[in-house]
């Protein structure tokens, strides 16, 4: 698994507190009201940072997209296995929606 660079995880933060979604979402989770179906699975972790279903929920920004694929390109580990391995080894961490 490919650990997360601290700079890379308030990226994240910073783009999801300024997304839509996050405050619906944070504002249910406040509520406690997870029972509502199209919110089941989403988990705030202590610094805010938003999950589903453990994989960090990364919002529709092509910019940030971008910057997680790069950083997993860049370990030198990783030397870009092919596309279907990088997707299994990102998958684990990060959850976005096509």
């Amino acid at each position: 698994m490919i650990p997360l660079q601290a700079n890379l995880r308030e990226n994240i933060l910073t783009i999801q507190f300024d997304q839509g979604w996050y405050k619906e979402v944070e504002e249910i989770i406040e509520q406690d009201a997870m029972t509502i179906p199209r919110f089941e699975g989403y988990t705030l972790e202590n610094d805010r940072l938003m999950s589903y279903n453990k994989w960090i929920y990364v919002p529709p920004n092509e910019k940030l997209r971008n910057l997680i694929l790069s950083e997993a390109r860049r370990k030198v580990y990783m030397a870009h296995p092919g596309v279907t391995k990088m997707r299994e080894n990102l998958r684990p961490l990060f959850f976005w929606k096509e």
